[in-house]
């Protein structure tokens, strides 16, 4: 199969992790015939792909290899090449346990330029403000209260799912498995269940 992907405006774009590496493929509005690059990142596990309209388009992809571990690149050209970050997620200060996966990926909104969000296991936000270069850590989270009595739901203890509010900006509801939804109404300053 070919790498890169040729698509228009208007057409349907399609992203598709699967355990073997990412796929993308686009058609018409018809959907009577695909296009398809991948596998893109074979051999890894790909749990989450999101596409960024944003600055021309962008396609996040959350790998995690079994030999190199979690990470997150993106492709600007549909696949047919990929930039890997400079500063994947991962935990600075005294927190001795290593970022295990990458759950989700979510791009900021219109009014974010660069912002691109991303939930991990162990549980936890990370925040790029550089278009997904650098990660930090959404300190503000995994210092609730009760974070020291979060367990994990089968898929381990991850932040899986997040919805960003289209009208606030400091508007978000992250969640984790097997914990429940936390949310923000101050830009991830404070969070409540």
């Amino acid at each position: 199969m070919s790498q890169g992907l040729e698509a228009n405006q208007g057409d349907v774009l399609l992203l598709v992790g699967t355990r073997k590496g990412a796929f993308l493929l686009a058609s018409d509005t018809s959907r009577t015939e695909w296009s398809i690059s991948g596998p893109n990142h074979a051999g890894s596990d790909v749990f989450h792909m999101a596409y960024d309209e944003r600055d021309g388009g962008t396609v996040f992809v959350a790998i995690n290899s079994p030999i190199w571990g979690p990470e997150i690149q993106r492709s600007r050209d549909l696949g047919a090449s990929w930039q890997p970050a400079t500063r994947n997620p991962s935990f600075v200060g005294g927190c001795k346990e290593p970022v295990e996966k990458v759950w989700h990926l979510a791009p900021g909104r219109s009014s974010e330029p660069g912002v691109v969000y991303a939930g991990v296991s162990p549980a936890a936000l990370f925040k790029s403000v550089d278009g997904g270069d650098a990660w930090a850590e959404v300190e503000s989270l995994t210092a609730q209260p009760t974070h020291d009595r979060w367990e994990p739901g089968f898929g381990g203890l991850c932040l899986h799912s997040m919805v960003l509010d289209p009208t606030n900006n400091d508007r978000l509801w992250v969640a984790i498995s097997a914990v429940g939804v936390f949310g923000t109404d101050d830009g991830g300053a404070t969070w409540s269940r």
